[in-house]
This record gives structure tokens, C-alpha cells and sequence, in this order.
């Protein structure tokens, strides 16, 4: 069974939650989220 990786470039955490990023983690089918 594969699985999904998902990486992200995001400028500051609280930064990216609010141009949305919360609402993408919830909808994205990712295994494995790496934050950079």
C-alpha cells in the first residue's frame, strides 16, 4: 500500500493557518505532512 507525502513550504505557522492551510490539512488525503 503506498503512501501519500505531502511537503510545504509555509512562512511561519500561524501565517499559513490564516491564508487557509488549516482547511487544506483537513481536506488532504496526505499520510505524511513535512512543514518546512
Amino acid at each position: 500500500m503506498p503512501h501519500i507525502i505531502s511537503t510545504v513550504n509555509v512562512n511561519g505557522v500561524r501565517a499559513a493557518a490564516g491564508k487557509g492551510m488549516l482547511a487544506w490539512l483537513a481536506a488532504t488525503e496526505a499520510d505524511i505532512i513535512c512543514l518546512q
